[in-house]
């Protein structure tokens, strides 16, 4: 194999980008490399307004106002009855109160400020980018309110470790009105599945990921599509940018592992129901170079009793950047396609360019290329964006999630009836369209389900600007 021109540095999966995110432990070495420093640190963020982020770590407080979890078996009163273990601890930030028999559902809204958790890798083997992240969140929130109200969001470090993500969440949920989750499908359906955000009735949303656990829980909404539900678009995309191999050997590249069992049953049906030959290579998820070289050849000289023209992923970005340079070497050339969002940032576009400047790749993604940004996110200048291809596309996801949230908060209808019991029921009944009211994402309509996303957009690898550009949309 070739020697590497440098692994992906960041986490590509921010502010709910939910894909394969995330390195193998045997990666974190390699930070840093392609884009330089710039994690966050064990700290956490701090923000420069109301507007910014702030926190700490796992078990620390969010922007020093996050009252204790307490003890105690009491209940927690609700507008639909009552929810048991609500505890005698210390009231979160802003109003509400944590504690047995307490007002629990006005927890994080103050009289001028809605507080809302998010949790991602701040350290550990994926830490999430801060300078993109921040600057994302400010560039909406800075600029508006809900009801009158300042939204601040506060961070917590999950260290890309499903267990420690369920604690941040339920520290989370005793301070903050709803938790996001930030990045990493394990930790993500981790969080969602905490027995005691059921307890509490915390909102909690993220963009689609796994299905797995995840469709029965009344609190969690899904604000994209699930890998599952993007199989059929992959398809259609292929057929869209690489007509000539659309029905020739397909290689389904995924993550070992339950969450990614239905992306991988998905897309195999889709296959099937089209005629198309394929074959399986399951991926470990904490995984060396020589497994990517090892998937490179099962797809190269042994796939479907040939060579795959299609491989399909749903694995962490370094995977496939090892890929790509285990093809490189074996004069492999492929389509690499697969669902949204990870392997489709501009994060990932200069490594694997740097692998083979001939790649040819297309993937799915909640937010379009730099060359579709919304008038109203290109007009944002507070503060002043980041000028990199590679921070100002994941600001632009930010700047998408945090419109949806935006306008979720306000489907209430007033400050008053901002509870957590009355967002999840309005939740369930929350659509929009791309245009209106979003400008980034392709549209939601959850209709009394949790998994809302309507479409996403194509994204086409362009190695001579090392960016993705738009090369159309499906759904929405």
């Amino acid at each position: 194999m070739q020697p590497r021109r440098g692994r992906l540095a960041l986490l590509v999966c921010v502010a709910l980008a939910g894909a394969a995110c995330g390195l193998s432990p045997g990666a974190a070495s390699d930070l840093q490399r392609a884009v330089g420093s710039g994690g966050l640190g064990s700290s956490g963020l701090s923000g420069s307004s109301a507007a910014g982020l702030s926190g700490t770590g796992a078990g620390g407080t969010s922007n020093g106002s996050a009252g204790g979890g307490g003890s105690g078996s009491g209940s927690a009163a609700s507008s639909t009855g009552t929810v048991p273990g609500g505890g005698t601890g210390g009231g979160g930030a802003g109003g509400g109160s944590a504690s047995g028999g307490g007002a629990y559902e006005t927890v994080g809204i103050s009289s001028n400020t809605i507080n809302i958790g998010i949790h991602a890798p701040a350290t550990g083997a994926a830490p999430v980018p801060l300078q993109a992240f921040q600057t994302g969140t400010k560039l909406f929130w800075e600029n508006h309110t809900v009801f009158g109200h300042q939204v601040v969001m506060n961070f917590m470090d999950d260290q890309y470790n499903p267990s420690v993500a369920r604690q941040v969440c339920e520290s989370l949920s005793r301070s903050n009105f709803l938790v996001i989750g930030g990045a990493g499908t394990d930790q993500i359906q981790a969080c969602a599945t905490d027995p005691f955000l059921a307890q509490s009735h915390t909102p909690y949303l993220s963009d689609g990921v796994t299905t797995n656990g995840l469709n029965a829980l009344p609190y969690y909404f899904a604000i994209s599509q699930s890998y599952a539900a993007q199989s059929p678009e992959v398809y259609s995309m292929v057929g869209q940018l690489y007509p000539a191999d659309q029905k020739k050997i397909w290689a389904v590249v995924t993550e070992n592992t339950p969450n990614f069992a239905d992306a991988q049953a998905s897309i195999d049906t889709v296959l099937n129901q089209n005629g198309v030959p394929y074959c399986n290579i399951p991926t470990p998820k904490y995984y060396s170079q020589q497994d990517a070289a090892t998937a490179v050849t099962t797809a190269h000289s042994s796939c479907h009793g040939g060579s795959a023209s299609v491989v399909y992923l749903d694995v962490d970005p370094n995977f496939w950047i090892d890929m790509v340079g285990a093809a490189q070497a074996s004069l492999f050339s492929p389509d690499w396609v697969g669902p949204g969002l990870t392997n489709g940032e501009d994060l990932v576009a200069a490594p694997v360019c740097g692998e083979s400047t001939s790649t040819k790749a297309s993937f799915l993604s909640p937010f379009p290329g730099l060359d579709r940004q919304p008038a109203g996110f290109q007009a944002e200048s507070n503060p002043a964006p980041d000028s990199t291809a590679s921070s100002r596309d994941i600001e632009m996801d930010v700047y998408g999630v945090s419109e949806i949230v935006y306008q979720a908060l306000l489907s209430v209808g007033s400050i008053q009836n901002l509870t957590r019991d009355n967002f999840i029921a309005a939740m369930g009944r929350f659509s929009g369209t791309y245009s209106s009211p979003f400008t980034v994402y392709r549209g939601i309509n959850f209709n009394g389900g949790h998994f809302g996303g309507l479409g996403m957009w194509e994204e086409q690898l362009n190695c001579g600007s090392q960016q993705y550009t738009t090369a159309g949309s499906q759904g929405g």
